[in-house]
């Protein structure tokens, strides 16, 4: 969750901007009482007392409109400070560069960090994008428009068919339906997963090589020394959706299967018009321009080894003939044929050959503009677009194992002590041999489990390990969690056999997420990698100077679990240790980092995120979650996409420089400990107090929630009726909607005061700490953000729905005393107020507050009613609530 933070603050630019959308709007709907609503909000004057679905899609859009203003200033000052000179931030390439530059690094070991950064981001289908895919659509268009009328070209006739254009499309958005009336399946995730990794990333990468080229050259590196296309920054993309199982029934291996099908096909489409793009390009005649030996020669073999023949034969233009052999020996996306490309790899070094060639005849140019992004276009995507992780929760492939064991007239693995189960599954890793020849016939879990890996193994067996991600284990508690998957992958026929013993070709990875589980999760990894099966994988199944182990640490519910200071404390010492020990045992790490869109759940501005990383963790690369809306806010328009990219990479490529050569203290781990043990004990004391889920349950909309139809996985894991089993996405949901926003803060407070309780020494040893220890500088910055969404005159509101007297006042006043004691201690830090440290989110919400007053008044309204008549999920009533559900969450930018 991320207000957009425009350069320089211009304040001017985005009321003019919203300004003009408002009127646009207002046009829209000038016949409907929904716009004086509007008028009164814009003009923050009393609204009239209007009731319906129409008023939240009205106030939901208005968000929207102020939403794009920002972008569209951010993005017009971005281009405002570089036309004049200025880095515009040290989230740029160029920013990164000067920083260099002043550090003495020189071109060869700036090559060198750059050939070092390899970043993934990983997109999921996690509930929390609100907004209809048909409204994200709309969106785009009225965003596009807006930047249209950037441009000074039009003439005022121009200008008006486009405002004309842009009013239509606000009333097709007004007049659209907001929410769901029926949860969307996987297939319509995949799509919309789709057009960012087929119609955005390729494009906003381009733009991001370009630029990180062009500051090169300002830095005044060299030419001699620019770096290679072919060693630019490593960028790969990843994919959860038709993957992830975690708790939803509606992935099956069947519907694996078909994204990764999909995904084969849309990559191959995407890289043949690419090629059939650049065959149009090269219409170099041989008499102008011949052909050098390399090419000629690498030609005929392709015409050789080829079963067809393009359809163009012109021999007199051999530069366009090679790239038309190049396309006909791209793969089918249902198999690959004898005289095709098993691998991308293959295409890449025949692009290799024309991109030598043509620079071999003085056609550097050429070579640079038109072969070179098709290069990079087929390192991004390959032939399967975006590795696809398979995730499933430990404790089903438990009781897969056991199905599976039992029927083989074993116990069940699960039913044995510890130690037992872990050398029972340690004995079985020895052997080859499989549990049943019918995983179908043990159980259904079993069944899945095993059908699932083995459509992993079908297309390992034909198309190799690109495209397939990581086996990730949600909830690992042991090494036993680990064992127990190899042992199904085992039974669906992933396992290879070598002179040495079985091994494993993929990657297993850990996801380790609550408090407790990081606290082991040293001895787990150390565990698993002394263990001879997992040392032979990773040695056989990987090339390089040392093996490469994945783990995965997860934000939310450690902070669910422990609360925000506490969890991002034990996230960052389960990461230094891990790295220890993966050290001891001759192992790099690579951590995936499965960040949230909510405060709660990790997130916070990029930048601020690569700061708080230990030193070493991104020696492998990094892999890092987009989840829910902030795909959207990230990802939606070209010119924001690449900001965020580049952000990504020159923020990756400034960590290493700073992890190689560290110069700022961080805070002493005593104090660090002091902190967050009150923190903790504070946030348990509250969360586990009598009457908690009752009282949780009354102060905000949680049973709104448990009814909306975001995404098509369950908002509980199980479906139990417990705090335990509901997901961290529709906690953080419940907590942002009543402004109270407490997981990004509750018992911060308390922390901050028992540092200073130790003295005025602790004290100015924490306020020196705060602009060099990255972890205390992320947590610090998010609670300035966060509390600032935060309300207390609200959050009084949704706590006086609590029915409960002596509840209310107990917890209720819990929440109050906490967060003013917050919002104290963390003032006193800075010297200065809130406002005054973060005036980004404090503008950002003196927009929104007059719309956001009027929809929680009605919100509140309408609670009280549908829960006097029995919250009946057939009430008419819901629907209305739902769609407030969606337009405070456009207000506030964020759902969980």
């Amino acid at each position: 969750m991320e207000f957009v933070r425009p350069v320089g603050l211009d304040s001017a630019k985005i009321d003019a901007d919203l300004e003009f959308l408002s009127s646009c709007l207002l046009e829209a709907i000038r016949n409907a009482p929904e716009a004086e609503l509007l008028r009164a909000v814009r003009e923050q004057r009393q609204p009239p007392g209007l009731v319906g679905v129409q008023v939240w899609r009205s106030l939901a859009l208005y968000f929207v409109l102020i939403n794009m203003a920002e972008e569209n200033a951010a993005a017009q000052g971005r281009r405002a400070a570089e036309a004049a000179g200025k880095s515009a931030g040290f989230a740029t390439w160029r920013g990164v560069f000067e920083e260099w530059r002043a550090a003495g690094i020189g071109a060869s070991e700036a090559v060198r960090l750059l050939e070092a950064v390899a970043v993934q981001p990983v997109l999921t289908a996690h509930p929390t994008e609100a907004r209809r895919t048909s409204i994200v659509q709309h969106h785009r268009e009225i965003y596009l428009k807006l930047v249209q009328l950037e441009n000074n070209m039009w003439t005022p006739a121009e200008r008006g068919a486009l405002r004309t254009e842009l009013v239509g499309a606000l009333e097709r958005t007004w007049r659209t339906g907001g929410i769901y009336h029926e949860r969307p399946a996987v297939e319509a995730e995949l799509r919309g997963a789709i057009h960012y990794l087929k119609g955005v990333f390729p494009a906003a990468m381009q733009w991001v090589d370009q630029r990180m080229l062009q500051a090169w050259n300002w830095a005044g590196f060299g030419v001699e020394t620019q770096p290679s296309f072919s060693v630019l920054p490593r960028v790969s993309l990843g994919l959860w959706t038709g993957g992830d199982r975690d708790g939803h029934p509606g992935v099956t291996h069947a519907t694996t299967a078909a994204t990764l099908l999909e995904l084969r096909q849309q990559a191959l489409t995407l890289v043949s018009e690419s090629l059939l793009r650049l065959a149009e390009r090269l219409s170099l005649s041989a008499d102008v321009c011949p052909a050098p030996l390399s090419l000629v020669q690498r030609l005929g073999t392709l015409r050789e080894t080829s079963a067809r023949s393009p359809a163009w034969k012109n021999s007199s233009e051999p530069w366009r003939q090679y790239v038309n052999y190049l396309g006909l020996r791209l793969p089918s996306a249902q198999g690959i044929g004898p005289d095709r490309y098993r691998t991308s790899q293959a295409l890449l070094d025949d692009l290799q050959v024309l991109r030598d060639a043509l620079v071999e005849v003085g056609l550097l140019r050429i070579a640079e503009q038109e072969v070179e992004p098709v290069h990079r276009l087929v390192q991004l995507v390959g032939f399967h677009l975006a590795q696809l992780d398979l995730r499933q929760n430990s404790a089903y492939y438990a009781r897969s194992l056991g199905q599976l064991a039992v029927a083989a007239g074993h116990a069940d693995p699960s039913q044995l002590s510890t130690p037992e189960r872990i050398a029972f599954l340690r004995s079985e890793l020895r052997t080859t041999r499989p549990f049943s020849v019918s995983p179908q016939a043990a159980g259904p879990e079993a069944a899945e489990a095993v059908a699932s890996l083995r459509v992993f193994a079908e297309h390992l067996a034909e198309w190799g390990p690109a495209g397939l991600g990581p086996l990730i284990v949600s909830m690992t508690r042991d090494t036993g969690d680990l064992f127990t998957l190899l042992l199904l992958a085992r039974e669906a026929g992933l396992w290879r056999l070598s002179d040495e013993g079985p091994w494993m070709p993929l990657e297993v990875t850990p996801l380790l997420e609550t408090i407790d589980d990081l606290e082991v999760s040293p001895c787990v990894l150390e565990c698993w990698l002394t263990e001879p099966f997992v040392k032979r994988s990773l040695r056989l199944s990987q090339t390089g100077p040392l093996p490469v182990q994945q783990v995965m640490v997860g934000y939310s519910d450690s902070n669910k679990d422990g609360g925000p200071l506490a969890s991002i404390w034990s996230l960052r010492k389960a990461e230094q240790r891990l790295l220890e020990t993966a050290l001891e045992c001759g192992v790099t790490l690579r951590f995936f980092h499965g960040r949230g869109g909510h405060i709660g759940r990790g997130a916070g501005p990029t930048g601020r995120f690569l700061r708080m990383l230990p030193a070493g963790s991104l020696a492998a690369g990094l892999r890092m979650t987009e989840q829910g809306e902030t795909i959207a806010q990230k990802y939606a328009n070209r010119v924001t996409a690449t900001h965020q990219l580049e952000e990504l990479c020159a923020g990756t490529a400034r960590a290493l420089m700073r992890h190689e050569r560290p110069s700022a203290a961080s805070l002493d781990s005593e104090l660090w400990e002091a902190m967050v043990a009150a923190s903790r004990q504070a946030y348990l004391e509250f969360v586990q107090a009598p009457g908690f889920p009752e009282f949780f349950r009354q102060v905000t909309p949680i049973d709104v929630l448990e009814h909306t139809r975001l995404g098509s996985r369950p908002a509980r894991r199980t479906g139990q009726s417990s705090l335990q089993d509901l997901r961290a996405i529709p906690w953080n949901f419940a907590w942002s909607q009543s402004r109270c926003f407490l997981s990004g803060w509750f018992g911060l407070g308390t922390g901050l005061a028992a540092v200073e309780q130790l003295g005025p020494g602790a004290w100015s040893s924490l306020r020196q700490a705060v602009a060099s220890d990255g972890t205390l500088r992320f947590v610090l910055g998010n609670a300035c953000t966060v509390l600032q969404l935060a309300d207390t005159g609200w959050v009084e509101r949704y706590l006086a729905c609590c029915q409960d007297a002596e509840l209310r006042q107990r917890l209720g006043g819990s929440i109050l005393s906490q967060l003013e004691l917050t919002v104290s201690r963390v003032e006193s830090l800075f010297g200065r107020s809130l406002a005054e440290q973060d005036p980004a989110v404090a503008e950002a919400m003196s927009r929104r507050r007059p719309g956001l007053d009027v929809l929680h008044e009605l919100q509140l309204d309408q609670l009280r009613q549908w829960r006097v008549a029995g919250s009946d999920p057939g009430d008419p009533l819901l629907l209305s609530l739902l769609e407030g559900v969606n337009a405070i969450a456009a207000g506030l930018g964020t759902t969980g």
